[in-house]
């Protein structure tokens, strides 16, 4: 169980204008840093769904807490 965390979620798509592809609940996190790259910050994916029901199912049923991300 996750002990209640809340993850932001978001409709991921190609570009604006096409179709919800998958919605995805998230953690940001750090990505690079090795020979001289800078850190950047990341989404990591926790787990996704094809609906955003069933984004909200797997979060129950995960224990998981979800947001939807303002941004979106």
């Amino acid at each position: 169980m996750a002990d209640d965390e809340v993850l932001p979620y978001r409709p991921f798509k190609k570009s604006e204008d096409a179709p919800v592809l998958y919605w995805m609940a998230y953690r940001h996190g750090h990505r690079g840093g090795y020979a001289g790259t800078s850190v950047v910050t990341a989404l990591l994916p926790v787990f996704t769904a094809a609906t955003e029901e069933r984004l909200k199912e797997l979060a129950t049923e995960l224990g998981y807490g979800l947001h939807r991300d303002a941004g979106t």
